[in-house]
């Protein structure tokens, strides 16, 4: 069976080649093993017994190691396969090589072996048509910066050029160069069935066998290379030959492996941060998305991202703006780093941030420009929530300021009026204006009283989220106001008209209205001009549908082209009034805007001042 089994692996083989068949058994003659190889060889060649003893010599080297190979063979109960190249000397000076392949097929029960049974095959052609081949072998693989092996399929022999061993970390000789010592100790464990499938695959068919293995280096770690090779195919279509090459290609895959890492880690990243990245390459129109960004614009999987419909996602307000970036950034090689509002594929409003960098050729032209788009709708959404929580907050306390400010310069008015008709009281004696100084202490008490139920009633309303306006007679508001001041009328002989029949009503804040009107009032009266009777003008009117209020005096004026930008600040003063205290038109002002409103001033020095409320 065994050697019908040889028979047909043997089959492939030339038929140049000259084959015998040995058969050696051990325990019946005792013959050695080298009378048996010398009687094989002899049948190949037609020689007697005799004259093979003294024509063919076994090389002592290769004795020793089939010797050495037997027992392995014999102690590992086969397990270990004895197949080796022999090399026989004539006595002509010439080589023979033949290749040995043989099995123990019986053995005692003791475990002794009884009977070895194999082949022998000349394969000085095939071994010479090789050293012939081997000078060009040598000048092609001192041309290239790869190692050349060279593969016989029937005896399993591996020649391998010097870089081989080199690129291994090995020295030719150092290692024994074999089909299996390349599969079982040098080839790495998890690319053996793949290199297996791949040179199967190979000879079965034209495809063409390349192949990244690791092999074990000498100081025992693996290193990547890439391997090529063609086989040559005998008559029948089997494989007698395989030739090919060995590359390092070690750094480049640990590079490629740590690029795929550093894309590992950039992928989790902007995915983490919702972010993709892009190139615009301008030199060829083209447009080269990461797959996040297709995410990101919710686009289809087959949508084509080019520069052209790159404007698309974007609202019709920002692609001006962004095609000034671009055009910066191509011209002028400036980067950028925007926020804009997009429109996804899907029609849905996203806020992004877009950044972008012209890469500067060696040569200081510009063609590309790489960036990220990241997902910031939610940060955005966030932000404008805190924005919006800061803007209430600001406008609350600046609301409270206000109230402050007005309950200080409010009361302030009355506590000063009532103060002045307690010193007129006591300084007169006269029961007629002692009585009408009375009158006008009640008045006073009465709109310090309405005054408080004003202020009242806005810190009722500041507690809630919004202060209601109600509808007030101007005219009411007015004689009120005229009330507080009129001391300060009398004493200033102030003239003042008004016209208030434009509007009888106006939907507003009751004690912001009061303050509106006696602050304006009372600035008229207190920045008169010294030794002129004031006059003051006040009247209602409609501008383009709004109702309006304007004040004018005809006092010290101010000039706009010094102070105009100070005029309304906290605080400040524009002349030398020493009851000046510069809080009344701040407040007026922070009033009359809380509420949608205006306040424009007309002003000249030595010729009054004009103020106009727009509500």
């Amino acid at each position: 069976m065994l050697t019908e089994n040889l028979v047909d692996e043997t089959r492939f083989i030339s038929p140049e080649t000259f084959v015998n068949y040995l058969r050696w058994n051990i325990a019946a003659n005792g013959e050695p093993l080298h009378t048996v190889f010398r009687k094989t060889i002899s049948h190949i060649h037609n020689a007697s017994e005799k004259s093979a003893e003294q024509a063919y010599l076994i090389l002592k080297d290769d004795l020793k190691k089939a010797m050495e190979l037997y027992a392995r063979h014999a102690v590992s109960k086969g397990k270990i396969s004895f197949e080796m190249v022999l090399r026989y000397h004539t006595i002509q000076g010439k080589t023979i090589y033949t290749l040995c392949k043989a099995n123990i097929t019986e053995w005692s029960k003791q475990g002794t072996a009884l009977k070895m049974e194999g082949c022998h095959m000349d394969i000085t052609m095939d071994k010479n048509a090789f050293a012939k081949d081997e000078e060009q072998h040598r000048l092609i693989i001192e041309g290239v910066n790869a190692g050349i092996w060279d593969l016989d399929v029937r005896t399993g022999q591996l020649w391998c050029s010097d870089k081989v061993y080199e690129l291994i970390g090995y020295k030719r000789g150092e290692i024994e160069s074999t089909y299996d010592i390349f599969f079982n100790e040098l080839l790495h464990p998890d690319d053996v069935k793949r290199t297996v499938e791949m040179m199967s695959g190979h000879f079965k068919s034209s495809a063409p066998y390349i192949n990244d293995i690791r092999l074990k280096h000498k100081d025992g770690t693996y290193h990547w290379f890439e391997t090529a090779g063609k086989a040559k195919l005998n008559r029948a279509g089997r494989p007698v030959r395989v030739v090919g090459s060995l590359t390092n290609k070690d750094q480049r895959r640990r590079l490629l492996m740590e690029l795929e890492r550093y894309q590992f880690l950039i992928n989790e990243s902007t995915a983490l941060i919702k972010a993709g990245s892009w190139e615009i390459n301008f030199a060829n129109d083209t447009l080269i998305w990461s797959p996040a960004m297709f995410e990101l614009h919710e686009t289809e999987e087959d949508f084509r991202p080019l520069i052209r419909n790159l404007f698309q996602f974007l609202q019709e307000r920002d692609r001006i703006h962004f095609k000034a970036l671009l055009k910066e950034a191509y011209h002028n090689g400036k980067a950028y780093d925007v926020t804009f509002e997009s429109v996804t594929a899907k029609g849905n409003l996203k806020w992004i941030r877009t950044i972008g960098k012209p890469v500067i050729n060696t040569d200081g032209s510009i063609t590309t420009i790489r960036g990220i788009t990241q997902d910031i709708h939610a940060q955005k959404l966030k932000d404008d929530q805190i924005k919006n929580s800061i803007d209430v907050i600001t406008a609350r306390n600046e609301s409270l300021s206000n109230f402050a400010h007005i309950v200080s310069h409010n009361l302030r008015s009355h506590a000063g009026n009532m103060e002045s008709i307690l010193k007129l009281l006591d300084a007169n004696s006269d029961p007629v204006q002692q009585k009408e100084l009375l009158v006008y202490l009640k008045k006073i008490s009465a709109n310090l009283n309405q005054t408080i139920e004003h202020l009242t009633e806005t810190v009722k309303a500041q507690n809630s989220s919004v202060i209601p306006r109600t509808n007030i007679v101007f005219s009411d508001t007015l004689n009120e106001v005229l009330d507080v001041l009129r001391p300060t009328i009398n004493e200033t002989n102030a003239i003042i008209v008004h016209d208030t029949a434009e509007y009888e009503e106006i939907e507003y804040i009751p004690a912001y209205l009061e303050s509106i009107v006696l602050n304006l009032l009372s600035n008229a009266i207190k920045y008169r001009k010294p030794d002129i009777r004031p006059v003051i003008e006040i009247r209602t009117f409609f501008d383009k549908g709004r109702k309006c209020l304007s004040i004018t005096d005809n006092g010290l004026g101010i000039d706009l082209s010094k102070h105009g930008d100070k005029l309304f600040g906290m605080y400040k003063t524009f002349h030398a009034n020493p009851h000046a205290i510069g809080i009344g038109l701040f407040i007026t002002k922070n009033q009359i805007e809380s509420l949608g409103g205006c306040i424009i001033v007309e002003s000249e020095p030595g010729k009054g001042t004009i103020f106009t409320i727009r509500f």
